[in-house]
């Protein structure tokens, strides 16, 4: 069987740099070690349906969740993509359904990188939220925000 050839996103560790898709080979072996088989498949629906690198949504989750749908954080962010419940009650749906979770949080970060153009920027707007990404007129200054994206850079060169 051959390769299949998926994007990844290249980082620059520049902050103002915008994140450049490339390609990669990935293998049946690779496939296999992937640390989300029984969510691949709606990944990669909703980032064809989106726009977005299914490997940067498979990173986005192992930094929210771990890939537990059923994680709820000490702010209140539920299941596999981490939705508050602003987010949940906007999409009408049940945050730990992954389905439904992948769905809303896809859409929503395709929304943040349709906004500033720049996958760092949507991620800090992701996890910190838009008014924060205001008010420092880019990534924020929190601890949690810079390992964030500091975190699903690091997987994103893993995978």
């Amino acid at each position: 069987m051959p390769a299949k050839s998926h994007p990844i996103i290249s980082t620059n560790t520049e902050p103002s740099s915008k994140w450049q898709t490339s390609t990669w080979q990935q293998t049946k072996q690779q496939k296999a070690s992937l640390p989300c088989p029984a969510y691949c498949e709606i990944i990669n629906r909703y980032s064809q349906r989106y726009g977005i690198p299914d490997n940067l949504l498979m990173a986005q989750i192992q930094a929210e969740s771990n890939f537990n749908p059923n994680a709820i954080s000490h702010r209140g962010a539920k299941g596999l993509m981490q939705l508050m419940d602003v987010n949940s009650t906007r999409w009408n749906i049940d945050p730990f359904n992954p389905e439904q979770n992948i769905k809303a949080g896809s859409a929503h970060m395709a929304r943040l990188l349709k906004k500033y153009q720049d996958v760092r920027i949507a991620l800090a707007a992701y996890n910190a939220g838009e008014g924060a990404v205001k008010k420092y007129g880019g990534i924020p200054p929190y601890k949690e925000t810079q390992e964030y994206i500091a975190r699903i850079e690091k997987t994103l060169r893993e995978i």
